[in-house]
This record gives C-alpha cells, structure tokens and sequence, in this order.
C-alpha cells in the first residue's frame, strides 16, 4: 500500500513538472491560452506548489483576468507566506485593480477626462497591458471620438488577441460608422456616406455590405473608376457578392463597355443563379445590341426565377413586339400589367400592341388609361391618336396627335398624321 502512495506521488510530480514546462513554453511564446490549460493541469496535479499558483497569476494578468490573478497570487503567499516577491506582485496587482476602479467610478460620475489619465497612467506604467487601453478606448467610443477609440483598442488586441471583448468592440464600432454611412445613404448625401464607409471599412476590412454601400455611392457620383476598384476589393473577402458583380456589370454599362457588362451579369449569374435582376439587366444588353433570342432566353429566365417580375415581362412584351410576334407581346404585356400595377409605360407599350394588331378598341383603352396614370405622357397620346383614327374618331385623334406633338420626340411623328388625318391605313 506504501509503495502505491509512493508511486502514485511520484507520478503526480512527473506530470505537473511536464505541464508546468509546457506552460512556462506557451507562455513564453505568447501563447497564453495554452499556458492557462498547461497550468491548470499543474495545479491539478500538485495545488499545494506556491510557485504553480504565482506562474497562473502571472498568465491570467496577461488575459486581463484580474481577478484570476488574484486568487493565485493569494493563494501562493497563502502557501508561501514569507516569500516577498508574492507579496510584492500582490501589492501590484492591487494598485493596478484600485488604479482601474478609480477610472470606472471617474467615468460614472462623468469625469471622462479624468477617466482617460487615470488609464493613460496606468498605461505609462505597463505598456504592455492591455485591459486599460480597452477601457479607455470605450470612453473614447461613448464620446464618439472614434479614431482616438480605434487607435487604444487596437493597441489592446495587439498586447491580448486573446480577449475576444476587445474585436467585438472595434466591430460594434464599424458598425455603429456603418450605419451613420447608411443615414447619408439615405439622404442621398453620397460624399459623407463615402467617408462614413471608408471609416467602417478602415475598422473591419472584411466589412463587404459596408463596401458595397461604397460602391453604390460612387456609382451614384459616376466614379466608376472607384466603382470598379471597390467591387474588385469586395470579390476579394467574397468571390460570390453577386449584388456587388450585378452593380460592376451596370457600371461597365455607363462605361460603354457592353462586352465587360456581359461578362459581369454573367458572373452575378453564377454566383447566384436566383439571381433575377441579373438575368433581366444582361437581357437589356442583348436587346440593345440587336441580339433578341438572347435576350428572350435571358428574360424567361428571369421570370421563372421570378414569376411576378413585371419589368422583366414588359421588356419581353417589347422583344416580342420588335420580331413582331405581338400575340406573344401582349401575353407579356398583360402580365407585365398584373404585377406591375399603374405602370404608364407598360399601358402605352401594349397600347402600341394592340394597334399593329389592329384591335383598335383595346389600344385605345390602354392608352387612356396610361394617361390617367401619367396625364402629359406623350407616347401614350400619340397611341390613342392611332387608335382615335381607325376607329373614325377624326377629333377626337386631332386632340390627342396635338397633344403628343407637345413633346419634341414625337412632334414629327404627331405632326405627320395630323397632315394626313384623313388618309388612313387601318384596314
């Protein structure tokens, strides 16, 4: 039984020696958190070793875990009780503690300047201590002054990276500069929100919503060069930030850059393949460059991702109308009108329809009820001019062409068929 105590002794010293060597190793490397798991395993080992509880004191301090600390350092004068280094460090720890409590109650009384020297004190005297340049970097946050909150927060997640209260500090702070940017935004005060989100970015680089709002506000100032810039640095944290990509594909649009345009909503395509306003944007490109089957593949597309896209199924009432499929384009109208409900332009367009189809009478209700949405809205006039006239309405059509010719777009066009109001080619 005696040499059992014996043996099992002898053990417990071997293995606390061994993890106490680890530590010291972590701690030395600045690995404290793996120093803390190698000490605690020492204690448990052997937790009457003053030296054991001294060593965890001394790591906990630096995680800023001063109450940890505390307790070790007691226990080790506790164990050791003539050993003056102990007492001395004790005697520290204590002043630092009365040093911090002293700012805290500074601060709760309102005494913010008093609160930052007692921490920039501290700070003199401990340069590598990470916990008052957190404190004071709060104070400085709840004063708004962020740049001077930053700059002592980041100082502490230098000296710890391993108290995660201090990151998510600098987060809520770019956040907080996030949403001061998006007021601007909201504003459409481009030029501070700009400033706001560099300053949020500055904070947290992986910030991509912030870098996209960015984006959208140089885009909105026509900097495009910056555009292209931000967006490139956005795909960089997030090669799948498919709204960034769809607002590259619209600035190489602005550009006059159709074929990086493509290339663009294709890739907001790929990163998102739900991704509606992607397909419909590419539609338009292909539309304007004369290449409608694609532009008709592109747009149905878009619909089935999203069947209620009213834009999408005027745009595809358009492409059908242009190859002169206009059974085709008035399907598209009719549900362009379903889901986009008072829309002027979609009631001018399938006004337009109805009248190369010769049904004059539905042209001329579509196009009345364009202008009851829009009353100066010249296209639609000129559509119920059209229709006026196949339908012998002979004033009724000389009102509406006068109208429309008050617009200089369709002013030619308007003039024209009052010229020739009496000669008609409806049949």
């Amino acid at each position: 039984m005696k040499k059992s105590i014996i043996f099992s002794f002898l053990i417990s010293i071997a293995l606390y020696a061994d993890d106490f060597d680890s530590a010291k190793k972590s701690y030395n490397s600045g690995q404290y958190l793996d120093a803390t798991e190698f000490i605690n395993l020492a204690i448990q080992a052997d937790s009457t070793n003053a030296e054991l509880h001294a060593f965890a004191s001394e790591v906990f301090f630096n995680l800023d875990k001063l109450d940890e600390s505390y307790s070790h350092i007691f226990k080790a004068i506790e164990l050791d009780k003539k050993n003056e280094e102990y007492r001395n460090k004790s005697e520290s720890l204590m002043d630092t503690k009365g040093l911090i409590t002293d700012a805290r109650r500074s601060s709760e009384s309102g005494f913010y300047e008093e609160a930052i020297e007692s921490y920039n004190t501290i700070n003199k005297k401990m340069p590598s201590f990470a916990l008052p340049y957190y404190l004071k970097g709060m104070e400085y946050y709840h004063q708004s002054e962020f740049d001077l909150a930053i700059e002592s927060i980041k100082i502490a997640i230098e000296n710890n990276p391993f108290e995660e209260r201090y990151s998510l500090a600098l987060n809520n702070i770019a956040i907080k500069l996030y949403n001061e940017g998006k007021e601007s935004f909201g504003r459409k005060d481009w030029d501070e929100a700009i400033i706001k989100f560099t300053e949020s970015i500055q904070v947290k680089p992986d910030f991509v919503e912030a870098r996209f709002k960015l984006a959208y506000s140089y885009y909105k100032l026509t900097d495009y060069d910056k555009v292209i810039e931000t967006v490139n640095e956005i795909i960089i944290y997030d090669p799948n930030a498919y709204q960034a990509l769809k607002l590259l594909g619209d600035t190489y649009q602005k550009m006059s850059d159709p074929q990086n345009a493509i290339n663009s909503y294709k890739s907001a395509i790929e990163a998102n393949e739900n991704y509606d306003r992607a397909y419909y944007s590419l539609a338009k490109i292909y539309y304007n460059n004369g290449d409608t089957d694609k532009a008709i593949e592109s747009l149905s597309k878009a619909v089935i991702v999203s069947p209620k896209y009213g834009k999408a199924y005027e745009l595809l009432g358009t492409v059908y109308q242009d190859i002169e499929n206009l059974d085709a384009a008035v399907e598209n109208y009719e549900l362009a009108i379903k889901y986009s409900k008072k829309s002027y332009s979609i009631q001018y367009r399938i006004s337009s329809s109805y009248n190369l189809k010769k049904d004059y009478t539905e042209a001329r209700d579509h196009a009345k009820t364009a202008i009851e949405y829009k009353s100066n809205y010249a296209p639609a006039y000129f559509e119920l001019g059209l229709a006026e006239k196949c339908l012998g309405n002979r004033a009724a059509a000389l009102d509406a062409f006068n109208k429309a010719s008050s617009d200089k777009d369709w002013r030619k066009a308007s003039q024209h068929e009052i010229k020739f109001i009496d000669k008609t080619d409806c049949e």
